[in-house]
């Protein structure tokens, strides 16, 4: 039996008492809103937390926005019954609003906890800082890729020699991790470097969208210098979430 896990992020504000004046109001905008167009396709879509990581069948955070701005009043909660990679959720956060996700996949639930947590930048730095220290100092010991026969056939099609062994470096590095919230954080960026499009470190294209297939002439790319990159964006892109008013 599928067992649905959920996630609960609230702001400080308490929810204002509903009346009946405010319902049938609600129900009025709902019906202009609906009017509406809802072509998002020129505005910008990756701003905040919001490319994290790839997922599939993303709708643009502007939608959310617009439905929570027109329907919902500050402190009042949004429910995400299948919160996918947490879009609604950090709109209604950073709109004001508390906000519920619900959800069966356990990568969205990664995803989404990562773009809603707080974070100190500081220990985010410094702890990334200690994971390349981890990776340098053991880059020079030989790793055996682990799982059944099917498991390493299947890495090694998709994956060359030496991204493979930069992968397990950070693999191993990031499980030291105690801190869970930390903990899956680094998880999520580390996922959000395989779990891409063309620009990923294995030999996919087109990963997130369509069905992959192999390009054995694809560029390499070092999987240490992509985690950099991540944890380096990532930490911009909290800075921007804090002028925002994020949470």
């Amino acid at each position: 039996m599928f067992r649905q896990q959920v996630l609960f992020k609230s702001s400080l504000v308490e929810s204002p008492p509903r009346d009946a004046e405010k319902i049938c109001s609600r129900k009025e905008r709902l019906g202009e809103l609906l009017k509406e167009n809802f072509d998002f396709h020129h505005q910008p879509s990756t701003y905040g937390r919001h490319n994290l990581h790839a997922f599939a069948a993303k709708f643009p955070p502007q939608l959310p926005e617009r439905c929570i701005k027109i329907l919902t009043e500050p402190g009042e909660v949004v429910l995400d019954p299948m919160v996918g990679s947490g879009t609604t959720m950090v709109e209604a956060l950073r709109l004001g609003r508390r906000a519920v996700g619900v959800d069966l996949d356990p990568l969205a639930l990664w995803i989404t906890k990562a773009k809603v947590d707080d974070f100190d930048p500081r220990e985010t730095q410094r702890l990334a800082l200690r994971i390349f220290e981890k990776v340098f100092r053991a880059a020079s010991l030989n790793r055996q890729l682990e799982g059944d026969e099917k498991t390493r056939e299947f890495i090694t099609y998709w994956f060359d020699e030496q991204a493979i062994s930069e992968l397990l470096l950070l693999k191993e590095a990031i499980e030291e991790i105690s801190d869970p919230k930390y903990f899956n954080l680094f998880r999520v960026l580390f996922s959000s470097i395989i779990i891409t499009k063309s620009g990923g470190v294995s030999r996919a294209r087109d990963l997130a969208h369509t069905r992959p297939h192999r390009d054995p002439r694809k560029p390499y790319r070092s999987p240490l210098k992509e985690f950099q990159n991540k944890v380096e964006k990532f930490l911009r892109d909290s800075e921007n979430v804090g002028r925002e008013n994020y949470y």
